[in-house]
């Protein structure tokens, strides 16, 4: 070997196990289990913020409103749709007691000031929000998020798999989903949150309603993950319950995909340090590795070496994955998985280069 290729062999050692570090030590060891509640139950109010969602809210809304949940309300709040959603969640009001329909003709394409109007009109406490398009994974969601809540928690975090979509572009937003909770999970179960899904949380409402979200107007979207991260030394519980999931379809091209991820990115600049340095430290090693064996195979250094440790990292990533998140990569293959890995050497570049420029104006 020469020089070039000791250093580039050096590097990419180092990325393997720094990822090692990561995937072992920290995502190994997130568990899927039952939280026991007390008995006792508090009131919840379930929001729902929608735009143009009738053909979502006509299929998934009648499973929240079917919870097994003794005192519950849905507010769905329609964000100056142009669709029938009025039409669909009024004819919905004569059959659910409990469904409360709220229109926000606020102009602002971000999602926060009709979640604010949600959160004002509701009558209970404690909060619950998902999304028009999400789906749960029983009728004991509500019940399996709020055990920690009436254990004494402000704020619960649950799991949000990504489900359907076809091709390398729907496996690859399992991944990333399966790898983003991975991250938020294992940092909630070391007492280090940063964020959360807004598809599947809940708190307490005084708490989001406390004016620390006026320091971040610039912000269009990641108000889950500001919200988090601002009250991180809370009690927070992470839900990881087959009983508590809520899957949402795969985005429907790679542009949405970037868009959405340009969104929740711009946002990571209000994250502590020390989490700013752990994202670092792992998408680099991430992005490091993959690109130190491409590298080595495309220059035919010892190709046994490049190849034995993408066979080593590939066994020790899907190992994890399917212990650990197979709710979030079912039906995918391994070899789907393998290839969909690959993509990160360009992701990760693009979200550099979005955390570079201004956030998006608009959701």
């Amino acid at each position: 070997m020469v020089v070039y290729e000791v250093v580039l062999l050096i590097f990419t050692l180092l990325c393997f196990v720094l990822q090692g570090y990561f995937w072992i030590w920290h995502f190994a060891k997130v568990r899927l289990e039952s939280l026991e509640s007390s008995g006792q139950t508090f009131p919840v109010s379930v929001i729902i913020c929608a735009r143009n969602e009738a053909h979502n809210l006509q299929k998934f809304l009648p499973m929240v409103l079917k919870q097994e949940y003794p005192c519950f309300e849905v507010i769905l709040v329609d964000h100056a749709s142009q669709d029938n959603t009025a039409s669909i969640v009024s004819n919905l009001v004569e059959s659910y007691a409990n469904l409360r329909y709220v229109f926000c003709s606020n102009p602002v394409t971000s999602k926060k000031p009709a979640l604010r109007l949600g959160l004002q009109s509701s009558r209970y406490e404690y909060i619950l929000v998902t999304d028009a398009d999400c789906k749960p994974s029983s009728a004991l969601w509500i019940k399996s998020m709020m055990a920690p809540m009436i254990n004494g928690y402000e704020i619960a975090l649950g799991a949000a798999p990504i489900v359907g979509g076809s091709g390398l572009l729907g496996c690859f937003c399992q991944l990333d989903a399966s790898i983003i909770f991975l991250q938020y999970a294992s940092a909630t179960n070391k007492g280090q949150s940063y964020m959360g899904v807004g598809r599947n949380m809940a708190y307490v409402k005084s708490l989001y309603l406390q004016p620390f979200h006026d320091k971040h107007a610039q912000y269009v979207g990641g108000d889950d993950d500001l919200f988090v991260s601002q009250f991180s030394a809370n009690k927070i519980a992470l839900v990881y319950d087959q009983l508590a999931l809520m899957s949402s379809p795969s985005t429907g091209s790679w542009s949405n995909l970037f868009k959405q991820k340009r969104r929740h990115v711009s946002v990571s600049w209000e994250y502590s340090l020390f989490q700013k340095l752990n994202l670092l430290a792992f998408a680099g090693s991430h992005w490091g590795f993959l690109a130190g064996v491409l590298l080595m195979v495309f220059m035919k250094t010892t190709l046994l070496i490049p190849l034995g440790l993408l066979l080593l990292w590939h066994i020790l990533t899907y190992m994890v994955l399917h212990r650990q998140t197979e709710a979030f990569i079912k039906g995918t293959s391994w070899f789907c998985l393998a290839f969909a890995e690959f993509m990160y050497i360009l992701f990760y570049p693009l979200m550099a280069i979005f955390l570079m420029v201004k956030p998006p104006a608009k959701w």
